[in-house]
């Protein structure tokens, strides 16, 4: 008996170490999530592709109708080591989304830059087409000098 506990607490611990190894993988979820009217949207930076900061947007519409968010419409910032602040536009023409009424979407967008960025800020209203603006920022400019 006293065996079967051993392992059942080591399968237990097992899956809880693999559990925090898998959250720092490009498959984790967005966990900064912000309301705008009845659109839940989430934010989470990945990792850059060279000079291109890159974000994963998860959109949850609480709507009873559809909803469509165009994130080339989004005030997205970024700060470099310099202290450079520069407003950067997504790669991907077609940067719209639509969401039907109570599902779930996500889409992932890169945003080059003349310099590595350090510090990524997006306004989530903006998506939304609302104020006042909910500034949400990642990383750290003085970080950039460091790599």
């Amino acid at each position: 008996m006293r065996m079967r506990w051993i392992v059942v607490a080591a399968a237990v611990l097992a899956g809880c170490a693999y559990k925090a190894a898998s959250s720092t993988d490009t498959t984790r979820e967005v966990t900064d999530r912000s309301r705008v009217g009845c659109l839940e949207i989430g934010i989470d930076r990945r990792g850059d592709l060279g000079n291109a900061a890159v974000v994963r947007y998860a959109f949850e519409n609480h709507c009873a109708h559809a909803t469509s968010v165009d994130l080339g419409w989004a005030s997205v910032i970024g700060r470099t080591a310099e202290g450079s602040e520069l407003a950067l536009v997504p790669t991907k023409k077609d940067s719209s989304v639509t969401i039907e009424p109570h599902a779930t979407g996500e889409t992932t967008l890169a945003y080059p830059a003349p310099a590595p960025i350090g510090q990524l800020c997006v306004d989530i209203a903006s998506l939304a087409q609302k104020t006042p603006a909910q500034w949400r920022c990642f990383g750290d400019p003085e970080a950039v000098a460091l790599r």
